[in-house]
């Protein structure tokens, strides 16, 4: 799992602070609006002039989340299994929607440190468009940075000061776009064919834009389906007042809590005995119980028996690795 840098991370209860800030760029028409962004303006020649005004509607219509260090771990280890598949609308937990993980999903794209903390999807006919969102200074070190392979040059301070200016005042700002359609299944490395005719850098740029790109959307769909699983579970957190006073001002209708997005996980002592043995029997890792039906003692003196159906859930120590992410895909895509 990429480990977490400094600043990036923000709380639960931040995140409606953040939607809002971001809402409020995206409708802002003066020049320092998302209107004026580069980004901005490379999507909407993708995609049309009516791109950004999508955003925002979607944005203040979205539900919000935030998935826990331990979900979002478990999601990118079950993302390396998880095959191209078709979506489908039902496997959204909304048509719109802001996640943020506590810890960052991707690996660097490049030698500068860009890892994706963040997206938001906005739910079309065709299928799903997601902006990812990443730390404000990484992305901007990124931008900033000479490229040899594109031909790119290292921005002056003043370049770099007209490009601050034009991002939102928020912790994450939006670092790229992807499209995932109902109707075919992504396109994923290895299966998805290489332009011809590249130069050694530029394949090697290639491969790994499509990588940062892959594991977006791999993670994110993982984080999707298990956010309908039992083996999850996830509770409303409000923002602070202060927080939703500033929020209420700026736009009522948003809402002012965040789910809070976490596994149903039973931890398992550091040690069991068999048996009356002294022998200790040490788990360095996790394990996924499948649902099932046990035989549950109750009453006084525990003589009594009833059957009580047990939830899908993880045991094994906080933080150990997974023993077998596809266990956990066989159950997401049922």
């Amino acid at each position: 799992m990429p480990g977490s840098s400094a600043a990036a991370a923000i709380t639960a209860r931040e995140v409606p602070e953040l939607r809002a800030d971001l809402v409020a760029w995206l409708g802002d028409p003066s020049p320092r609006g998302a209107r004026g962004r580069p980004l901005m303006k490379l999507g909407q020649a993708q995609w049309g002039h009516g791109f950004v005004d999508t955003l925002h509607t979607s944005l203040r219509a979205a539900e919000l989340y935030y998935v826990n260090a331990d979900m979002a771990r478990f999601a990118v280890a079950a993302s390396t299994q998880l095959p191209s598949f078709r979506l489908t609308r039902e496997e959204l937990p909304s048509p719109h929607g802001l996640v943020v993980w506590e810890q960052p999903i991707t690996d660097p794209p490049f030698p500068i440190d860009v890892p994706c903390w963040g997206a938001m999807w906005t739910t079309g006919r065709g299928g799903v468009g997601v902006s990812i969102l990443a730390e404000r200074d990484a992305h901007m070190r990124f931008l900033a940075a000479a490229d040899p392979v594109q031909g790119h040059r290292e921005l002056t301070t003043a370049e770099k000061a007209v490009l601050r200016r034009l991002d939102p005042p928020t912790d994450l700002v939006l670092a790229g776009f992807t499209n995932m359609p109902f109707t075919e299944a992504p396109q994923w490395l290895p299966d998805a064919p290489l332009p011809t005719g590249l130069t050694p850098g530029e394949l090697s740029r290639e491969i790994e834009s499509r990588t940062f790109l892959d594991q977006v959307e791999r993670t994110l769909v993982a984080t999707w389906l298990l956010m309908g699983q039992t083996l999850t579970r996830d509770e409303p957190v409000t923002t602070p007042k202060s927080a939703a006073k500033r929020i209420a001002r700026m736009d009522p209708s948003l809402l002012t809590s965040t789910r809070y997005c976490t596994l149903r996980h039973q931890s398992t002592a550091p040690s069991e005995r068999s048996d009356g043995d002294v022998l200790s029997l040490s788990y360095r890792h996790r394990w996924i119980v499948r649902g099932h039906w046990r035989n549950h003692a109750y009453g006084t003196g525990q003589a009594l028996r009833r059957r009580i159906w047990i939830s899908p859930h993880l045991k094994g120590p906080d933080g150990a690795p997974l023993t077998d992410p596809s266990k956990l895909v066989n159950i997401l895509r049922r």
